[in-house]
């Protein structure tokens, strides 16, 4: 019998399947192919039916977003994917442009409806919303380089507001932490810092301007 986060599955097919019902259930409502990558924490009353699941499109690993699974019933509650495509968007921006980092990006405001927003969009609906950027390299990163990207992302989303956490890694704890990182939608302060790092900087962008706190 083999034990998960949440439970007990009765065998490794029992996990395939909830994982090929899932797929094939996120194919039908964005018409596009998905991979089920992990399986998180079971909640919910009486028999834990509700389950976390973390997923990506076929066509982009990289980006990984969290659907809430019904067992018992077999439908999806709730995922958060167009919400994440725009949080993929500020990744790829970043790490396009660092060598030997691995970014990940949280969106966090009320009422945020799960549709096709793009960053721009959300931006405009929601000014009070707010993306937490955590950013972790192998090594040092130059001060001027990561203002550039900075710049790029305040001039090409105007108005947008911002944390971001850059943290510096040892080079085993980084490759344990990227591989981490294509597991899970975002990577947590208590998660890096188990792990030998520092956190070279924080910034804050907003009102157009960036500030190191």
């Amino acid at each position: 019998m083999k034990e998960c986060l949440f439970g007990m599955f009765n065998s490794d097919l029992d996990e395939k399947n909830v994982f090929k019902i899932v797929e094939e259930k996120l194919k039908e409502k964005y018409n596009t192919s998905f991979v089920v990558k992990k399986i998180g924490n079971r909640y919910g009353t009486g028999k834990y039916d509700e389950a976390t699941l973390f997923c990506s499109p076929s066509h982009d690993k990289n980006m990984v977003f969290t659907v809430t699974y019904n067992m018992v019933n077999k439908f999806i509650v709730s995922d958060d994917y167009y919400i994440k495509t725009s949080c993929a968007e500020l990744e790829k921006q970043i790490d396009k442009n660092l060598k030997n980092s691995v970014t990940k990006v949280e969106l966090f405001g009320k009422n945020i409806s799960s549709k096709a927003y793009s960053i721009r969009e959300i931006i405009d609906e929601y000014p009070n919303c707010k993306y937490i950027i955590t950013t972790v390299s192998n090594e040092k990163i130059d001060v001027n380089v990561f203002n550039e990207i900075l710049n790029n992302i305040k001039n090409t989303y105007n108005g947008i507001s911002a944390k971001v956490l850059l943290y510096v890694a040892s080079k085993d704890d980084f490759a344990e932490i990227q591989k981490e990182a294509e597991m899970v939608p975002e990577l947590s302060e208590a998660y890096i810092e188990k792990h030998n790092v520092s956190k070279q900087y924080i910034i804050d962008i907003k009102d157009n301007n960036i500030m190191y706190l």
